[in-house]
């Protein structure tokens, strides 16, 4: 009998290196957003991001055939997520503009770091 924490479908390197390509992407998008808080509002930078992200969900929706699932979805919730969404990243966009320090962009890798050798064991 296998153990579920070891299965034949782990791939612990591949999740490794999926989180190590997520946090730079993130960290990636944040250089982004601080770059442009010069030059433009929250709510424009809000906007962006939503515009370069919606394609690519769309995309994915497509090639998984998962867009007839969130055509039957409960469609209060969708537009509570995206007013929350908004919101908070406007939040983010605006409290970033006068502290433009690169320490912000290295605390945000440390901690997704750290917590990463921590589950895998180091």
């Amino acid at each position: 009998m296998k153990s579920l924490a070891h299965s034949a479908s782990d791939h612990p390197t591949k999740g490794i290196l999926f989180m190590l390509l997520a946090v730079g992407m993130f960290c990636a998008m944040d250089a982004c957003m601080k770059q442009l808080t010069k030059h433009y509002g929250p709510m424009q930078i809000t906007s962006l991001r939503a515009l370069f992200a919606w394609p690519l969900i769309v995309c994915w929706l497509i090639t998984t055939n998962r867009v007839q699932h969130l055509l039957n979805s409960r469609w209060s919730l969708h537009l509570l997520r995206a007013v929350l969404g908004i919101v908070m990243l406007s939040a983010f966009v605006y409290a970033i503009q006068p502290c433009r320090s690169p320490m912000l962009t290295l605390s945000f890798l440390l901690r997704r770091f750290l917590s990463l050798l921590c589950q895998c064991g180091f």
